[in-house]
């Protein structure tokens, strides 16, 4: 995004997500424990009390029809061992397809509302400013902020990881194999990942080689030929809706929702026979 023009936001780059087996308890059990009627008009807060910049607390809120669903749960342990103290230990919620920012760690209570929390980072951060808000320093900005929701379910997304951005490749017959993944939102899982070498003129569709599940990763893999130093390679993800990623996203004075087409480019082909 920051293509377009400069943005204020943290510069994200492809590897800012995780494709992890958590294990724990459904948010919706713990609810109907503490015997909660299941009213949609709800909202669910998630505190943690440590330090925070901003505010007193860092505190998400979600709606409570997307707590209730199974795949939002309490986790304790990550890829079968207990959560570290990076990843949130002792708990945290995990909440697929919504932005990481819900997903909040260390834990520490849960709370049932009538409305969004008014935390800093529910109301002053993760949201998509409109497109002529081009500086915080405004006299109405409290008034945009007020107006804008906070960034909630994701965007169909892909990321080519292999190669990177000018390597060298090694090659027998002038092919190269690219290599990335794709996630969507609600509306996954993703349907198919097209590549192009011709800057959006044509597409090829790339092998989907692991999928595993709605939220999860899809991987995928597409052999290209034809490829210069001066070539573009494009990945452009669908989902099972139907919702494919925009080739340019729409910039935003945070930066964030930027999921425009992954490229690369500058690759240097040495053929070995």
């Amino acid at each position: 995004m920051s293509k377009i023009r400069e943005t204020e936001g943290i510069p994200w780059s492809n590897g800012t997500i995780s494709n992890c087996v958590y294990t724990g308890v459904t948010v919706a059990d713990v609810l109907k424990r503490a015997g909660l009627a299941a009213e949609t008009d709800l909202q669910v807060a998630f505190i943690n009390h440590s330090p925070v910049q901003e505010d007193d607390v860092f505190a998400s809120s979600i709606p409570l029809h997307k707590t209730l669903d199974s795949h939002t749960i309490l986790a304790y342990e990550m890829n079968h061992k207990p959560l570290t103290r990076d990843h949130g230990f002792p708990v945290r919620v995990i909440i697929p397809a919504y932005a990481g920012a819900r997903s909040v760690k260390w834990l520490d209570m849960i709370t049932v509302e009538k409305t969004e929390v008014k935390n800093f980072y529910m109301q002053h951060d993760y949201k998509v400013l409109p497109e002529n808000v081009t500086s915080e320093d405004r006299e109405d900005m409290e008034k945009i902020w007020s107006s804008v929701p906070p960034l909630q379910e994701m965007a169909v997304q892909s990321a080519i990881c292999s190669p990177g951005v000018g390597d060298e490749v090694i090659t027998s017959d002038g092919s190269v194999l690219v290599k990335g993944y794709a996630v969507a939102g609600e509306d996954g899982p993703i349907r198919a990942v097209h590549i192009s070498t011709d800057e959006g003129k044509s597409w090829i569709d790339a092998e989907i080689v692991y999928q595993e599940g709605k939220y999860s990763w899809t991987v995928w893999q597409c052999t290209v030929r034809g490829v210069t130093e001066s070539t573009k390679i494009w990945s452009r993800a669908e989902s099972s809706a139907g919702n494919l990623q925009p080739i340019q996203p729409v910039w935003n004075l945070r930066g964030v929702m930027s999921n425009g087409v992954s490229e690369i480019s500058g690759l240097k082909l040495r053929v070995q026979k």
